[in-house]
C-alpha cells in the first residue's frame, strides 16, 4: 500500500513539472495565435495559452522539452485571425532567445560490490 502511495505521489509532482518552456509576456486583446521560428525551421503556429496568474491573459508558450542537445535560437510572433476589417494581420519577430540544451551526464564505470 505504501509503496503504491509513493508511486502516485511521484506521478503528480512529475506532471507539475512539465518540460521547460519558453514563454512571451502577456500578448494584445485579438490575438490568437503565435508564430514559433526555432533554428532557421518554418514559422510553426500555435494557439495562445490562457493564464491567469500572475494575471489573466494569454501568452505564448512554446514546449522547448524535446529540442537536441547543444545552442538554439527562438523567436516568436504574434498572429490575428478573421478580423472583420482587417483580416489576419502578424507581428514582427520579437527579438532572438538564444539557449542551450545540456548533454545528458556520462554514466558511472568502475562498478564493484563493497563490503
Amino acid at each position: 500500500m505504501k509503496w503504491s502511495a509513493s508511486v502516485v505521489l511521484m506521478l503528480i509532482s512529475s506532471l507539475a513539472w512539465g518540460a521547460p518552456f519558453v514563454v512571451s509576456d502577456q500578448v494584445a486583446t485579438g490575438v490568437t495565435q503565435c508564430g514559433v521560428f526555432l533554428d532557421g525551421s518554418p514559422k510553426l503556429t500555435i494557439p495562445v495559452t490562457a493564464v491567469t496568474l500572475p494575471v489573466a491573459g494569454n501568452i505564448c508558450k512554446v514546449d522547448v522539452g524535446g529540442v537536441s542537445t547543444g545552442s538554439h535560437t527562438i523567436s516568436l510572433t504574434t498572429i490575428t485571425v478573421n478580423d472583420p476589417v482587417w483580416g489576419s494581420q502578424e507581428s514582427v519577430k520579437s527579438p532572438a532567445l538564444n539557449f542551450t540544451r545540456p548533454g545528458v551526464p556520462i554514466s558511472p564505470s568502475g562498478l564493484t560490490l563493497s563490503p
